[in-house]
């Protein structure tokens, strides 16, 4: 729900990661997703053999010098490394 479309759900299906964390390590994800204010709290999905895993939560945008804007999100896989833990 960002702030362009506050009442209308939006995702983008045609975007990638840029780079993803080390495994086990606590890391951003940059993504090329089309995201602007208000998206923040939302869902980064992996879609794999027709299912969709939820990869990441979106914390942030920012503009790199060369005008590309790069989002960040962050990794679920050291949240969900923890609750199994605390089984």
């Amino acid at each position: 729900y960002g702030m362009d479309r506050a009442h209308i759900l939006t995702g983008d299906l045609d975007c990638t990661v840029v780079t993803a964390p080390a495994p086990g390590t606590p890391s951003a994800i940059a993504h090329n997703c089309e995201i602007t204010i208000g998206n923040s709290g939302g869902p980064l999905l992996l879609e794999q053999d027709g299912a969709l895993w939820l990869a990441g939560i979106i914390t942030s945008h920012i503009r790199l010098p060369t005008g590309q804007w790069i989002g960040y999100g962050f990794d679920v896989s050291v949240v969900r490394e923890r609750i199994a833990r605390m089984k």
